[in-house]
């Protein structure tokens, strides 16, 4: 599973998917392998949001569908 990166606009590796919060204030907070591109190590699903609508592709995509 790869996440799209809101600062450099790449499809980072995700490396384990954690949650913060309780109930209604629960988010899901990635790590993700950072790129020789971007040190990028974590990304929120709030970023994730802002990710897609600044850069206009999907936030989450599979490593079968993740074309280099």
């Amino acid at each position: 599973m790869r996440a799209l990166c809101p600062s450099c606009g790449f499809h980072h590796e995700v490396v384990r998917v954690l949650e913060d919060g309780h109930g209604e204030s629960r988010k899901d907070v990635y790590q993700v392998a950072p790129l020789a591109e971007c040190e990028r190590t974590w990304i929120s699903d709030q970023e994730l949001l802002e990710a897609r609508a600044r850069f206009g592709v999907e936030a989450i995509v599979q490593d079968d569908e993740y074309d280099v």
